[in-house]
């Protein structure tokens, strides 16, 4: 309803993704920096960003951004977060909350909306969050917490207003697991590139970005590497942020740095990914799962094919 002025009342819109896109860039962290530059400026809105990790030096630009965690997650879990994300949205009020990513958030954040009469928008990030058995099994003690923390999400899933889905995989996967039928298939958005520049003929570059986990299998690239060590028109670039705790990735740091072809460039930004993939002949994937890969479409906009184990 319009206001007496004629003007529509302001909304408040309420984006939470588990880490701020500034500290870790996945698909789910661009998803929602471009979700939010595209609403930012709007005057009949009011932008807030809440999540984990966020930088001290974060200055947001037309929005308010709200930190609910920074420790490790507990058992894989956001269960310790659960007080303060809620008692973000109880200063905030959203009248809209998008949110992204099956974790402890979503069951707080549908609980949260039922009783505040707000609505709430969840994002199938990856098909794990419509498949339980692909999410990572926790041993010992860490199961019930693992357990309680599943039947919050299922919570979530279940009482969402709207489900946006990026494939319909993942809605025929919300309907088997959740009996889900209502969702709306958004596939994934990116802005057009400018002026691509040309691809040096020499050498090759064969690319591979993701954030470093094992389900993204790095030392399967590592390899691919040391396959082509004596292709002097060769070379391959690594970009991903380190895990915080593997005690695997010492070693295979190790071998990275010890192949002369292979340059690991770590965490980069959007545009500095979008800048190497431009450049890039190849875009290799080695995931065992992927929701819908961002980098798939950044290559494919830039020209450059991908190859894919698994995916």
């Amino acid at each position: 309803m319009p206001s007496p002025n004629g003007q529509r009342p302001r909304r408040t819109v309420c984006v939470v993704i588990p880490t701020h896109w500034e500290t870790k860039i996945g698909g789910a962290q661009y998803q929602g920096k471009a979700l939010i530059e595209h609403l930012v400026g709007r005057r009949d809105i009011d932008i807030h960003f809440v999540g984990r990790r966020i930088r001290a030096s974060h200055q947001p630009e037309g929005y308010r951004s709200h930190e609910v965690g920074k420790q490790r997650p507990v058992a894989g879990t956001f269960l310790a977060d659960a007080p303060s994300f809620w008692m973000a949205l109880q200063r905030i009020r959203p009248d809209v909350i998008y949110q992204r990513v099956a974790c402890t958030y979503t069951g707080v954040a549908a609980l949260y909306a039922r009783r505040a009469h707000a609505r709430l928008v969840w994002h199938v990030a990856h098909d794990s969050d419509v498949q339980p058995s692909l999410r990572p099994a926790v041993p010992g003690v860490s199961s019930l917490l693992s357990r309680f923390d599943e039947r919050i999400i299922d919570y979530g899933i279940r009482h969402a207003d709207a489900i946006v889905v990026q494939t319909q995989h993942q809605a025929d996967l919300l309907l088997r697991h959740y009996g889900r039928n209502d969702s709306t298939l958004i596939p994934n958005f990116h802005p057009i590139p400018d002026n691509l520049p040309d691809k040096p003929s020499d050498p090759i570059t064969i690319t591979w970005v993701a954030n470093i986990k094992p389900f993204k299998r790095p030392e399967v690239f590592v390899r691919l590497a040391e396959d082509f060590r004596n292709r002097p028109n060769v070379r391959l670039i690594m970009i991903g942020a380190p895990p915080l705790s593997n005690p695997e990735w010492p070693t295979l740091l190790a071998k990275i740095q010890a192949l002369p072809n292979l340059l690991y460039l770590g965490g980069l930004s959007q545009e500095q990914v979008n800048h190497w993939l431009a450049r890039s002949h190849v875009f290799v994937n080695t995931s065992e799962s992927e929701g819908f890969a961002n980098t798939f479409i950044q290559a494919w906009m830039r020209g450059t094919p991908v190859v894919s184990l698994d995916v």
